[in-house]
């Protein structure tokens, strides 16, 4: 009978540390899909801003060519004033795309440190549980070891 108890509490520590693996790496998985479904969103995201932020340089440009175009009718010292203030509103612009260019950058740099630092976090946590554990499982086979030899002694 203590053979066929320690076969079944073998049995039930083996069954407990599969599940225990099969647990972490469901929330490994899991992990990698969320990741994989944030970076998408950034890539969107970035799209969307790049598409609009092109838009707003094309029409930009657009108004710039209308607006110089009207210039060339006028005198030469207003044309030369306002094309200087095109130039000035085009730098602008360039600089504006390049700032929000920057910020989007490290914000995908804070989030992916974000995320791996959660992704350590994770894990470190599942390994201290499966460590208390199996130490549990280790406890309690011993203990039914020393009570089988008081038995038998």
């Amino acid at each position: 009978e203590e053979e066929d108890k320690i076969a079944k509490l073998s049995k039930e520590v083996e069954q407990c540390v599969l599940r225990s693996a099969r647990r972490r790496q469901e929330a490994d998985e899991a992990a990698a899909k969320e990741q994989e479904a944030r970076r998408q969103a950034e890539k969107e995201e970035r799209s969307k801003n790049t598409s609009e932020m092109e838009a707003r340089t094309k029409l930009f440009e657009e108004e710039a060519m209308e607006k110089q175009a009207r210039l060339k009718a006028e005198e030469e010292d207003k044309i030369a004033k306002l094309s200087k203030e095109v130039e000035q509103c085009v730098l602008r612009s360039a600089r504006r795309r390049q700032e929000a260019d920057e910020a989007a950058a490290k914000e995908q740099e804070a989030r992916r440190q974000a995320e791996k630092e959660e992704r350590s976090k994770n894990t470190s946590e599942m390994e201290a549980r499966t460590k208390l554990f199996e130490e549990e499982a280790m406890e309690k086979q011993a203990r039914l070891k020393a009570e089988e030899e008081d038995k038998i002694a």
